[in-house]
């Protein structure tokens, strides 16, 4: 398997060969690691052919070739032409030993040879012995293993990983094909391929009552219901997952839940009473929970109590006999659960774009291979755990299967003979993998973070970042048939997706642009084309529109403007405002027409679908404007102007003031705006008055806290955020001729400021923009300032407040929690209807079957009867695409054709899938709308804002910066 390198200059090993660096997409020699890291452009691969080798740029799908005229070109593989031009051997250099020359075969007496940094490359007789053809080859790292994940970890959610051969570094696992539901693994050379990209989820937990106790099942799989287990008896009552069927791992009060018993069936209400018994392959309406937290909202942490409310209204309580009934009227009535943590090490691998699942096929002459699929015989996909293979390596693991009487993954060559050796993976491309049992030793695997892939966060939708080139153009090396870049394309509409819907909801253009969609990542991108193609074209997200932008310009919401409106004002803001704006606010928010049932639930309809896929980014953005604006209304309202600190500059004898360049840091320099360039002196006591021996702050107009670097003696630094206040960050004033602590300092007096050591001075020796230094010796005339104090252009009689009244912030902190409550809840129930709507079996997701039309065999032609092909699926309508299929022709009828419906798994692989489109769902499409789920903490949040803002000093003048200086919002 081909290795990737690096060919560095010998005498400047910082430089090297790079593909490509011009706008026209020719081959250079430039910086390798231009910030530290490996530059991609300079990883290439040697594709071994008989007595040669190929450079091939394994993320372009290129390689480097040569002209009958000796010019160096970068083309595509796609004849027999380009691949002889593109084969060069690798000389040694017999007197350095470790340099080499590049030597194309289509010229044996040239060698590759480099310009110089930024120009391009060029052929020259190796008889010279020229210095710029010699090239030092090296190796490309490998990416950082990284440590075994904690299960509990919300960084799994966002994290995908390769799963790389600890002692081959380009040996990845890797999906054969990702299209195909049956697909097995084999080892990869391309991280950067999806095939080779998998996500770790951990299994569910289940509810429990007491540290033992938690919710089961009693009974074999046709009588199954819902009882106290202790977890003690887990051979027979194993625990029970708890499912949340929004698609997320967590759960907060309101969620949709579901309980699977080990036999793979949901539990809910039966037929009659209040039993909850084991019924369908899918979770139906009666099968469904609703969470409920004891107290408090939000989400449900491990010692958090919660109650489950059936579909029958009533709440879960369990019986003296430890049976579970729907029969409690009141959640106060009911039994009350805490989460079970998941369960402990275990975890399905699913692959990155497909959602697959990897599971352990049916023995095969005693080999049981690893492989992608939703359906097999097994009641579930296979849980894996992480299991240590060297001490000496803690990130080294090998891969075990939960399975009963199973041991670690291992890899086996085609006949199925276990292979271990790193060398043999090496040589061996087309590996497989295997199980063994109990005993055996299994590959030994590293964790690294996979490379990012720009989706959905990007408007690049192109797919050709996903393919894995390297192995097209190997098998045309063999002598197989090379798919060329481009092969399989389609128009489709780009779109910017992810967080950015936010910014250009309303101003989308969609060009037409070519790109790749082969697998069904690119059909996830579709979906979401479309839906946001409804956002522009529905009627309702044009009347939400039109709502929000009078928002805008009859009361000015916009965080800045209603800031800078009202900074100087001598009055309170009129409770009136708040009014207008809160119900101004409310009509934006109802643009939303959409039919409701019982308890206010969404009617499945295909409006209501239509309406939500569209409106709903849009409610969001609305949701968190009202919210932004509520809380802007109440930072304006606790702004004391008496408690703001004045404008303290410092000045040289030459009139110039201490300012904060871009590029320089902090210099002396003349300017007409000190409030935007200068820096100021703040007060650590919050006195509007300097004293002679106070302790100050140096803040920059970029917000940023002034630094003496070691203490003093060396340079400032302007990068400590103002929150960051350490001992470098605080300087001490010395007021000249004064000789008690304490004495005033007034506009004009002179005064000098010694860092933390109060050994030195700071220092603007020489003026005219010239460095601002903490190296000043003794306060002489470059260490002297002139204090320019301006306390009368902003500062105005504070809010005054009625004896005995509250602040005047807390009125709108408590609009603020309501309607960050009732917002959140909004999105949340139309986020999961959303996502129940896309998983509807009615809608989209069925069973296929088909039956062609049979015909007698001809005449002298030994068949056993008439053909009947019989083909038995299921089916994403939404993507026409049959997910998994078995077929059988003369006459044989697939298993389950004729009754589906109680045909396992069929409908567990259909259930499967439908759990994967909810995760997808939650984790990648619709992930922008996790912010919303801040708004139940944001009121808290600024109520300590308030706070701080009617107490503190410098969180005022902060505040009265910011509104002083931020130009107006346009309209």
């Amino acid at each position: 398997m081909a290795k990737t390198q690096i060919f560095s200059l010998p005498d400047q090993p910082q430089l090297g060969l790079l593909a490509p660096a011009h706008a026209d997409g020719s081959l250079t020699t430039g910086t390798l690691r231009p910030n530290g890291k490996l530059e991609i452009g300079a990883c290439w691969r040697l594709l071994a052919v008989p007595g040669y080798d190929i450079f091939f740029d394994q993320r372009r799908g290129k390689v480097l070739c040569f002209t009958p005229d000796r010019r160096v070109t970068y083309e595509s593989v796609l004849n027999e032409d380009v691949l002889s031009r593109a084969r060069v051997s690798i000389g040694w250099d017999r007197e350095t030993g470790d340099l080499a020359y590049v030597v194309p075969a289509l010229h044996p007496t040239l060698a590759l040879k480099h310009n110089g940094a930024g120009q391009g490359l060029g052929l020259e007789e190796r008889s010279k012995k020229s210095a710029a053809c010699r090239w030092k080859i090296d190796f490309a790292p490998a990416a950082p293993a990284e440590p075994l994940p904690s299960l509990a970890s919300r960084a799994l959610d966002d994290t995908y990983y390769n799963l790389r051969a600890a002692y081959a570094d380009d040996c990845f696992l890797t999906i054969e094909d990702e299209q195909a539901a049956g697909a097995r693994l084999l080892f990869g050379s391309d991280p950067r391929s999806g095939r080779a990209q998998f996500r770790v989820m951990p299994l569910p937990g289940g509810a429990r009552i007491a540290p033992k106790q938690t919710l089961g099942t009693q009974g074999d799989d046709a009588n199954a219901r819902l009882a106290i287990v202790d977890q003690s008896a887990t051979s027979f009552y194993p625990p029970m997952p708890m499912i949340n069927l929004n698609g997320s791992r967590y759960f907060r009060t309101g969620d949709r839940v579901a309980l699977r018993s080990q036999h793979q069936r949901y539990l809910g209400l039966g037929k009659s009473g209040d039993d909850i018994v084991a019924q369908g392959w899918s979770a139906r309406p009666e099968d469904v929970f609703i969470l409920r937290r004891v107290s408090g909202a939000g989400e449900i942490g491990p010692d958090d109590r919660f109650v489950l409310q059936a579909s029958n209204g009533r709440y879960l309580h369990a019986d003296a006999d430890k049976k579970v009934r729907a029969n409690a009227a009141t959640a106060a009535a009911a039994t009350g659960f805490t989460l079970d943590p998941p369960s402990g090490n275990s975890f399905v691998l699913v692959g990155r774009n497909s959602g697959h699942p990897l599971h352990l096929e049916a023995p095969d002459r005693g080999v049981r291979r690893l492989s992608q699929r939703f359906a097999s015989g097994d009641r579930a996909p296979y849980s894996f755990q992480f299991e240590r293979a060297d001490d000496n390596h803690p990130d080294n693991f090998m891969l075990r299967c939960e399975a009963a009487g199973r041991g670690p993954i291992a890899a086996t060559s085609p006949e199925g003979v276990a292979v271990v050796d790193p060398a043999r993976l090496e040589r061996n491309p087309g590996v497989g993998l295997i199980e063994f049992g109990l005993g055996m030793t299994g590959v030994t695997f590293v964790l690294q973070k996979a490379p990012t892939q720009a989706w959905p966060d990007t408007p690049d939708l192109t797919m050709e970042a996903y393919r894995d080139p390297a192995e097209n153009y190997t098998r045309m090396i063999a002598g197989g048939i090379a798919q060329g870049a481009g092969a399989l394309a389609s128009t489709l509409l780009e779109v910017p997706g992810g967080a950015s819907v936010f910014s250009f909801a309303f101003n989308l253009i969609w060009p037409q642009k070519e790109t790749s969609t082969y697998d069904l990542f690119s059909r996830f991108r579709a979906d979401l084309q479309r839906d946001m193609r409804r956002l522009i074209a529905t009627n309702a997200v044009f009347q939400a529109e039109g709502a929000l932008r009078n928002v805008h310009k009859l009361y000015l919401v916009n965080y800045l403007n209603s800031r800078r409106a009202h900074i100087n004002t001598d009055v309170a803001l009129p409770r009136a405002y708040i009014t207008t704006l809160a119900a101004q606010f409310q009509l934006a928010l109802a643009f939303l027409s959409l039919e409701r049932g019982e308890n206010n639930a969404i009617k499945d309809t295909p409006q209501n679908a239509e309406m939500v896929a569209a409106g709903l980014p849009v409610y969001v953005l609305i949701a968190m404007e009202y919210v932004n604006a509520l809380q802007e209304a109440a930072l304006m309202h606790a702004y004391d102007p008496a408690k703001a600190l004045p404008d303290v500059y410092l000045k040289l004898r030459n009139g110039q003031y201490v300012l904060q360049d871009a590029q320089k840091g902090l210099i002396s320099g003349p300017t007409q705006t000190p409030l935007t360039q200068a820096v100021r002196v703040l007060n650590r006591s919050g006195s509007a008055t300097l004293h002679h021996g106070d302790t100050v702050l140096l803040r920059t107009p970029s917000g940023h806290n002034v630094g003496a670097l070691e203490g003093g003696g060396g340079d400032l630094v302007a990068t400590a955020p103002p929150q960051h206040v350490g001992g470098w960050e605080i300087f001490t004033v010395v007021k000249i001729g004064a000789t008690v602590a304490g004495t005033p300092i007034a506009d004009g007096d002179r005064i000098a400021l010694q860092p933390e050591k109060k050994i030195f001075y700071l220092q603007a020796e020489g003026g005219d923009g010239k460095p601002v230094t903490a190296r000043g010796p003794h306060p002489e005339i470059w260490e002297t300032f002139t204090v320019e104090t301006q306390r009368d252009k902003y500062v105005t009689e504070g809010m005054q407040l009625e004896a005995g009244a509250l602040p005047p912030y807390e009125e709108h902190i408590d609009n603020l929690r309501q309607l960050a409550r009732d917002a959140f809840k909004e999105i949340q129930r139309m986020f999961a209807y959303l996502v129940a709507d896309r998983q509807s079996a009615a809608k989209y997701i069925y069973v296929d079957q088909h039956h062609e039309s049979s015909w007698d065999p001809l005449p002298n032609v030994l068949l056993p009867g008439k053909n009947d092909k019989y083909t038995l699926s299921f089916r994403d309508k939404m993507y026409n695409w049959n997910i998994d299929r078995d077929h059988r022709e003369w006459g044989d009828k697939p298993p389950g054709w004729d009754n589906y419906a109680s045909y396992g798994p069929l409908n567990q692989a259909m259930d499967q899938y439908r759990q994967n489109l909810a995760h997808v769902y939650y984790n990648f499409k619709y992930r922008y709308f996790d912010a919303a789920q801040r708004l139940e903490t944001i009121a808290d949040e600024t109520l300590e804002l308030c706070r701080q803002m009617a107490s503190d000093p410098l969180r005022a003048t902060a505040f009265s910066y910011a509104a002083r200086t931020t130009p107006r919002y346009q309209l």
